[in-house]
């Protein structure tokens, strides 16, 4: 008898731990996906990512041209990943994504629009409004942090 309860609990906490951690791949899967869907646009206007652009070689409508371009793509990996946060990290998450995505226009209304990047100055003023992108779009991907935690640990998310 004492052995069969060993088992039973040996196989409830095997069966948990298992749970635990296809729930935990498969967040962690979309959260790759996630960030995948962004890094494209990083690579292209960050100087420090990839083949980042310097402050000299475009001028700003070029900055609000890529974000627009590639807009489809973030809001359906926005749309997908979000599904994966508490309702407590969606708040937050959904706040980031509306610092990114809308604009207050001067009649008070909210837009998606990705204006608020734009600068008509030439090259190397629209620094700020890039730096702005970068920020907003690294916030976003801080949501999507990969968990490497053992099954065991306490407080997994």
């Amino acid at each position: 008898l004492i052995n069969f309860i060993f088992m039973g609990l040996g196989a409830l906490i095997g069966y948990g731990s298992s749970i635990a951690v296809a729930v935990r791949k498969e967040r962690n899967e979309a959260a790759i996906d996630f960030q995948s869907a962004f890094f494209p646009t990083l690579a292209k206007i960050d100087p420090t990512v990839g083949i980042g652009v310097n402050d000299y070689s475009f001028p700003g409508l070029t900055l609000v041209k890529i974000l627009e371009d590639d807009f489809p793509r973030h809001v359906t990996a926005y749309q997908k990943f979000r599904q994966y946060l508490s309702k407590e990290k969606r708040f937050e998450f959904d706040t980031a994504w509306s610092e990114y995505s809308q604009h207050k226009a001067e009649d008070g209304k909210i837009y998606v629009h990705l204006g608020k990047y734009f600068n008509p100055a030439a090259y190397a003023i629209h620094v700020k409004e890039r730096d702005e992108a970068i920020k907003n779009i690294r916030n976003i991907l801080s949501f999507a942090e990969i968990n490497h935690k053992s099954p065991f640990e306490s407080n997994l998310t």
